[in-house]
């Protein structure tokens, strides 16, 4: 049976001093067992990416997104998603962002399954892509 890890799990597990390896599996056994609505209690940033994400695709405005991010009711988040959408929108604004969705990937290597699951695609003038 095949082990599945996320991408980041399995980065943090390879970049890992050897005595802590064993807590960087369990951690990420932990966190692949939760519910998705338990997983936004785990993932300090999964409210504004995926507030930032709609807003890079298009799916909300920008008054979408700054409601979306004002109802955090988290007061440790309030400060920093506060900065971090004045800075995504600032970014915005300064580039003619185009964005797409990503296909998630998995690796598969003797038994281990890694699985790569991006957001999207972003890209603007002079990025190269």
């Amino acid at each position: 049976m095949p082990v599945k890890v996320s991408a980041n799990s399995f980065f943090r597990y390879l970049a890992a001093q050897s005595t802590t390896r064993v807590a960087k599996v369990r951690r990420a056994k932990n966190i692949m067992e939760i519910t998705r609505e338990d997983y936004r209690r785990v993932d300090y940033w999964a409210g504004i990416r995926e507030a930032s994400v709609r807003l890079l695709l298009g799916t909300y405005n920008h008054t979408q997104f700054e409601a979306e991010v004002g109802r955090t009711a988290d007061p440790k988040k309030v400060a920093h998603y506060g900065k971090a959408a004045t800075g995504i929108q600032g970014w915005i604004g300064k580039k003619a962002v185009q964005a797409k969705p990503a296909k998630a990937v998995t690796w598969t290597e003797s038994g281990l399954e890694a699985s790569v699951t991006p957001e999207l695609i972003v890209s603007w003038a002079g990025s190269g892509s």
